[in-house]
């Protein structure tokens, strides 16, 4: 298993408006209930780096261009998953 992102650190606010800036749609920002803190992992911060050891591959899409390519796809060939 390997990530295979572009090496940003990038926080789960900016990752869902992202997705939504590229495929339509809107966020609703709450607080986390208090009730759920205790099980809050915090950050997670994920590195490209094995990927990059074992094969020497880079990446060359950032993820606001990687989810204008899927989105693209994905509305192209709606048919096939719906």
């Amino acid at each position: 298993l390997a990530n295979v992102q572009k090496g940003v650190t990038e926080s789960v606010k900016a990752i869902a408006e992202a997705t939504c800036d590229a495929i339509g749609g809107s966020i609703e920002e709450r607080d986390w209930p208090e009730q759920r803190r205790r099980i809050d992992v915090g950050d997670a911060v994920f590195s490209n780096e094995k990927i990059k050891d074992a094969l020497g591959w880079s990446p060359k899409v950032d993820l606001r261009n990687g989810l204008n390519f899927t989105e693209k796809f994905f509305r192209a060939h709606l048919s096939h998953y719906l």
